[in-house]
Protein backbone atom coordinates (compact mmCIF):
# COMPACT_ATOMS: atom_id res chain seq x y z
CA UNK A 1 0.00 0.00 0.00
CA UNK A 2 2.92 2.44 1.22
CA UNK A 3 4.65 1.99 -1.71
CA UNK A 4 1.78 2.16 -4.86
CA UNK A 5 0.29 5.08 -2.73
CA UNK A 6 3.70 7.32 -2.92
CA UNK A 7 4.78 6.19 -6.49
CA UNK A 8 1.07 7.24 -8.21
CA UNK A 9 2.08 11.08 -6.06
CA UNK A 10 5.06 10.50 -7.96
CA UNK A 11 3.77 10.17 -11.20
CA UNK A 12 1.25 13.04 -10.70
CA UNK A 13 4.97 15.27 -10.11
CA UNK A 14 7.09 15.15 -7.51
CA UNK A 15 6.49 19.44 -7.37
CA UNK A 16 3.26 20.02 -8.54
CA UNK A 17 1.80 23.77 -9.02
CA UNK A 18 -1.40 24.82 -8.85
CA UNK A 19 -3.30 28.07 -9.43
CA UNK A 20 -5.76 29.37 -7.70
CA UNK A 21 -8.24 32.97 -8.51
CA UNK A 22 -10.27 34.63 -6.56
CA UNK A 23 -13.44 36.12 -7.29
CA UNK A 24 -13.01 40.28 -7.62
CA UNK A 25 -13.60 42.30 -4.01
CA UNK A 26 -16.15 44.79 -3.73
CA UNK A 27 -14.39 47.42 -4.47
CA UNK A 28 -13.27 45.76 -7.34
CA UNK A 29 -16.43 45.36 -8.83
CA UNK A 30 -15.97 47.40 -11.95
CA UNK A 31 -13.11 45.79 -13.14
CA UNK A 32 -12.43 43.22 -15.29
CA UNK A 33 -11.06 39.65 -14.24
CA UNK A 34 -7.31 40.08 -16.32
CA UNK A 35 -7.13 35.88 -15.10
CA UNK A 36 -9.77 33.02 -16.25
CA UNK A 37 -10.24 29.22 -16.22
CA UNK A 38 -10.29 27.83 -19.49
CA UNK A 39 -10.06 24.46 -18.06
CA UNK A 40 -8.95 22.14 -15.00
CA UNK A 41 -5.20 22.69 -16.38
CA UNK A 42 -5.39 26.34 -18.15
CA UNK A 43 -5.23 29.95 -17.35
CA UNK A 44 -5.83 32.73 -19.30
CA UNK A 45 -3.90 36.33 -18.66
CA UNK A 46 -5.65 38.72 -20.06
CA UNK A 47 -2.45 41.88 -21.73
CA UNK A 48 -3.09 45.30 -22.51
CA UNK A 49 -0.87 46.10 -25.29
CA UNK A 50 -0.64 48.65 -28.02
CA UNK A 51 -0.77 47.95 -31.50
CA UNK A 52 2.07 49.65 -34.13
CA UNK A 53 -0.23 52.45 -34.81
CA UNK A 54 -0.71 52.57 -30.91
CA UNK A 55 -3.83 52.01 -30.32
CA UNK A 56 -4.52 49.97 -27.02
CA UNK A 57 -5.36 46.16 -27.54
CA UNK A 58 -6.11 43.06 -25.49
CA UNK A 59 -3.73 40.03 -25.81
CA UNK A 60 -4.46 36.38 -24.14
CA UNK A 61 -1.64 34.57 -23.21
CA UNK A 62 -2.17 30.66 -22.23
CA UNK A 63 -0.29 29.17 -18.84
CA UNK A 64 -0.88 25.53 -18.09
CA UNK A 65 -0.52 24.12 -14.80
CA UNK A 66 -0.72 20.78 -12.75
CA UNK A 67 -4.54 22.40 -11.49
CA UNK A 68 -6.32 25.56 -12.10
CA UNK A 69 -9.38 26.84 -9.13
CA UNK A 70 -11.66 29.10 -10.50
CA UNK A 71 -12.91 32.30 -8.51
CA UNK A 72 -15.84 29.77 -7.16
CA UNK A 73 -13.68 27.26 -5.96
CA UNK A 74 -14.25 25.92 -2.67
CA UNK A 75 -11.62 25.26 0.18
CA UNK A 76 -12.24 21.63 0.16
CA UNK A 77 -11.46 21.39 -3.72
CA UNK A 78 -8.01 22.53 -2.95
CA UNK A 79 -7.06 20.40 -0.19
CA UNK A 80 -8.61 17.84 -1.77
CA UNK A 81 -5.77 18.26 -4.37
CA UNK A 82 -3.02 17.39 -1.71
CA UNK A 83 -4.74 15.54 0.67
CA UNK A 84 -3.01 12.37 -0.30
CA UNK A 85 0.30 14.21 0.88
CA UNK A 86 -0.37 13.70 4.89
CA UNK A 87 -0.78 9.79 4.26
CA UNK A 88 3.35 9.80 2.57
CA UNK A 89 4.30 12.25 5.26
CA UNK A 90 3.00 9.33 7.86
CA UNK A 91 4.88 7.10 5.50
CA UNK A 92 8.27 8.67 6.36
CA UNK A 93 8.49 11.31 3.65
CA UNK A 94 9.04 14.95 4.11
CA UNK A 95 6.46 16.81 2.00
CA UNK A 96 6.26 21.42 1.83
CA UNK A 97 3.33 23.13 0.84
CA UNK A 98 3.42 26.85 0.03
CA UNK A 99 1.30 29.73 -1.15
CA UNK A 100 2.40 32.64 -3.54
CA UNK A 101 1.35 35.62 -5.23
CA UNK A 102 1.12 38.95 -4.90
CA UNK A 103 -0.45 40.94 -1.42
CA UNK A 104 -4.14 40.40 -1.77
CA UNK A 105 -4.30 37.23 -3.83
CA UNK A 106 -5.69 35.19 -0.92
CA UNK A 107 -2.46 33.22 0.18
CA UNK A 108 -2.86 33.32 3.79
CA UNK A 109 -6.85 32.81 3.00
CA UNK A 110 -5.89 29.67 1.20
CA UNK A 111 -3.41 28.09 3.82
CA UNK A 112 -5.16 29.21 6.85
CA UNK A 113 -8.41 30.29 5.77
CA UNK A 114 -11.85 30.77 8.44
CA UNK A 115 -13.97 28.89 10.21
CA UNK A 116 -16.10 25.99 9.39
CA UNK A 117 -15.84 25.22 5.64
CA UNK A 118 -13.97 28.18 5.21
CA UNK A 119 -10.97 26.53 6.52
CA UNK A 120 -7.62 26.32 4.52
CA UNK A 121 -5.06 24.14 3.96
CA UNK A 122 -2.82 24.09 7.01
CA UNK A 123 -5.99 23.63 9.72
CA UNK A 124 -7.42 20.66 7.55
CA UNK A 125 -3.84 19.19 6.84
CA UNK A 126 -3.56 19.04 11.31
CA UNK A 127 -7.24 17.08 10.88
CA UNK A 128 -6.29 14.40 8.50
CA UNK A 129 -2.96 14.22 10.30
CA UNK A 130 -4.50 12.95 13.14
CA UNK A 131 -7.28 11.06 11.21
CA UNK A 132 -4.88 8.88 9.84
CA UNK A 133 -2.73 8.73 12.84
CA UNK A 134 -5.75 7.62 14.68
CA UNK A 135 -6.57 5.10 11.75
CA UNK A 136 -3.17 2.91 13.06
CA UNK A 137 -3.30 -0.25 15.44
CA UNK A 138 -2.81 1.15 19.21
CA UNK A 139 -1.72 -2.08 19.94
CA UNK A 140 1.15 -1.96 17.59
CA UNK A 141 2.19 1.74 16.87
CA UNK A 142 3.39 4.43 18.82
CA UNK A 143 2.72 7.80 17.75
CA UNK A 144 4.21 11.34 18.23
CA UNK A 145 3.41 14.89 16.92
CA UNK A 146 5.54 18.21 17.84
CA UNK A 147 5.18 20.84 15.80
CA UNK A 148 6.87 24.61 15.27
CA UNK A 149 6.34 28.08 13.56
CA UNK A 150 8.93 30.16 12.89
CA UNK A 151 8.76 33.94 10.81
CA UNK A 152 11.08 34.92 8.00
CA UNK A 153 10.87 38.75 8.82
CA UNK A 154 13.62 40.98 6.53
CA UNK A 155 15.74 38.23 6.58
CA UNK A 156 15.63 37.74 10.23
CA UNK A 157 14.32 34.16 11.84
CA UNK A 158 11.90 34.81 14.63
CA UNK A 159 10.35 32.00 16.80
CA UNK A 160 6.53 32.69 16.65
CA UNK A 161 6.08 29.64 20.03
CA UNK A 162 8.58 31.08 21.61
CA UNK A 163 7.39 32.85 25.22
CA UNK A 164 7.20 36.23 25.33
CA UNK A 165 9.98 38.09 27.23
CA UNK A 166 6.68 39.83 29.73
CA UNK A 167 5.85 35.79 30.49
CA UNK A 168 9.45 35.17 31.20
CA UNK A 169 10.05 37.89 32.98
CA UNK A 170 6.88 37.22 35.14
CA UNK A 171 8.06 33.53 35.66
CA UNK A 172 11.55 34.35 36.85
CA UNK A 173 10.94 37.36 39.40
CA UNK A 174 7.96 34.72 40.50
CA UNK A 175 10.16 31.59 41.16
CA UNK A 176 13.65 32.81 41.71
CA UNK A 177 15.18 34.43 45.24
CA UNK A 178 15.71 38.36 44.44
CA UNK A 179 19.42 37.54 44.88
CA UNK A 180 19.11 35.97 41.73
CA UNK A 181 16.65 38.08 39.73
CA UNK A 182 18.79 40.86 38.62
CA UNK A 183 21.30 38.01 37.08
CA UNK A 184 18.56 35.95 35.10
CA UNK A 185 16.82 39.04 33.94
CA UNK A 186 20.32 39.62 32.03
CA UNK A 187 20.87 35.97 30.83
CA UNK A 188 17.82 33.86 30.38
CA UNK A 189 15.34 36.83 29.56
CA UNK A 190 17.29 37.04 25.75
CA UNK A 191 15.72 35.74 22.98
CA UNK A 192 17.88 32.15 21.75
CA UNK A 193 19.38 33.22 18.54
CA UNK A 194 17.99 31.15 15.76
CA UNK A 195 20.57 29.63 13.06
CA UNK A 196 19.63 27.16 9.89
CA UNK A 197 21.72 24.19 10.14
CA UNK A 198 22.35 21.02 8.35
CA UNK A 199 22.27 17.57 9.80
CA UNK A 200 25.33 15.62 8.51
CA UNK A 201 23.66 12.41 8.82
CA UNK A 202 20.12 13.13 6.74
CA UNK A 203 21.29 15.62 5.09
CA UNK A 204 18.27 17.65 5.89
CA UNK A 205 17.88 21.43 7.09
CA UNK A 206 16.84 22.56 10.35
CA UNK A 207 16.69 25.79 12.90
CA UNK A 208 18.66 25.49 16.00
CA UNK A 209 16.94 26.69 18.97
CA UNK A 210 13.27 26.57 17.95
CA UNK A 211 10.66 25.72 20.11
CA UNK A 212 9.60 22.52 19.13
CA UNK A 213 6.67 21.34 21.17
CA UNK A 214 4.77 18.00 21.14
CA UNK A 215 0.89 18.01 21.08
CA UNK A 216 -1.80 15.30 21.95
CA UNK A 217 -4.50 16.49 19.60
CA UNK A 218 -5.63 18.20 16.72
CA UNK A 219 -7.68 21.14 18.91
CA UNK A 220 -3.88 21.52 20.90
CA UNK A 221 -2.23 22.25 17.25
CA UNK A 222 -4.72 24.35 15.86
CA UNK A 223 -4.83 26.40 18.58
CA UNK A 224 -1.00 26.59 18.80
CA UNK A 225 -1.21 27.65 15.09
CA UNK A 226 -3.37 30.59 15.85
CA UNK A 227 -1.29 31.77 18.91
CA UNK A 228 1.41 31.93 16.44
CA UNK A 229 -0.54 33.49 13.61
CA UNK A 230 -1.12 36.05 15.70
CA UNK A 231 2.34 37.19 16.62
CA UNK A 232 2.98 37.80 12.83
CA UNK A 233 3.96 40.87 11.21
CA UNK A 234 1.41 42.63 9.46
CA UNK A 235 0.37 46.25 7.88
CA UNK A 236 -2.16 47.24 5.64
CA UNK A 237 -1.31 48.68 2.18
CA UNK A 238 -3.31 49.56 -0.93
CA UNK A 239 -3.96 45.88 -1.80
CA UNK A 240 -4.68 43.96 1.46
CA UNK A 241 -6.05 45.81 4.35
CA UNK A 242 -3.79 43.40 6.67
CA UNK A 243 -1.45 42.16 4.75
CA UNK A 244 1.48 39.27 5.55
CA UNK A 245 4.87 41.39 5.79
CA UNK A 246 7.09 38.06 6.18
CA UNK A 247 7.19 34.59 5.42
CA UNK A 248 5.77 31.93 8.08
CA UNK A 249 6.14 28.35 8.26
CA UNK A 250 4.38 25.52 10.26
CA UNK A 251 6.39 22.40 10.56
CA UNK A 252 4.82 19.38 11.78
CA UNK A 253 6.89 16.18 12.84
CA UNK A 254 5.56 12.95 13.19
CA UNK A 255 7.12 9.70 14.67
CA UNK A 256 5.41 6.20 14.20
CA UNK A 257 6.73 3.47 16.16
CA UNK A 258 6.27 -0.10 15.06
CA UNK A 259 6.99 -2.27 18.40
CA UNK A 260 6.80 -5.45 16.74
CA UNK A 261 9.57 -4.52 13.90
CA UNK A 262 11.09 -2.53 16.75
CA UNK A 263 11.43 0.82 13.43
CA UNK A 264 10.47 3.96 13.87
CA UNK A 265 8.92 5.92 10.39
CA UNK A 266 9.75 10.07 10.29
CA UNK A 267 8.25 12.43 8.51
CA UNK A 268 7.64 15.98 8.00
CA UNK A 269 4.76 18.35 6.57
CA UNK A 270 6.17 22.17 6.28
CA UNK A 271 3.11 24.91 5.12
CA UNK A 272 4.93 28.03 4.25
CA UNK A 273 2.34 31.01 3.80
CA UNK A 274 4.94 33.56 1.89
CA UNK A 275 4.94 37.19 2.33
CA UNK A 276 3.22 38.78 -0.36
CA UNK A 277 5.15 39.90 -3.67
CA UNK A 278 4.27 42.72 -4.71
CA UNK A 279 4.80 46.21 -7.16
CA UNK A 280 5.15 49.36 -4.62
CA UNK A 281 3.54 51.55 -7.21
CA UNK A 282 0.40 49.31 -6.63
CA UNK A 283 0.53 48.55 -2.43
CA UNK A 284 0.96 52.11 -1.87
CA UNK A 285 3.95 50.73 0.89
CA UNK A 286 6.30 53.29 2.35
CA UNK A 287 8.58 54.08 4.92
CA UNK A 288 9.30 50.96 7.58
CA UNK A 289 6.22 49.01 5.11
CA UNK A 290 8.60 49.46 2.11
CA UNK A 291 11.19 48.07 3.55
CA UNK A 292 9.65 44.84 4.28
Amino acid sequence: RKKVHNELLDLKGKIRVFCRIRPLLDREGHQELVATCKDEHTVDVLRQQKSFDGSPRKARKSTHFDAVFGPSSEQAEVFQEVKGLVQSAVDGYSITIFTYGQTGAGKTHTMYGGQGDERGVAPRTIEAVFERLGCLDTQRFRTSVRASLVELYRNDLRDLLAPSTSSRRAARCHTAPPSLQTFQSLTSLRTPHLDVRKDLVTGESFVENLEDREVAGPEELLELMREGAHRRHTASTLLNVDSSRSHMILTISLDVLDCEKNTTTSGKIRLCDLAGAERLKKSGASDETMNE
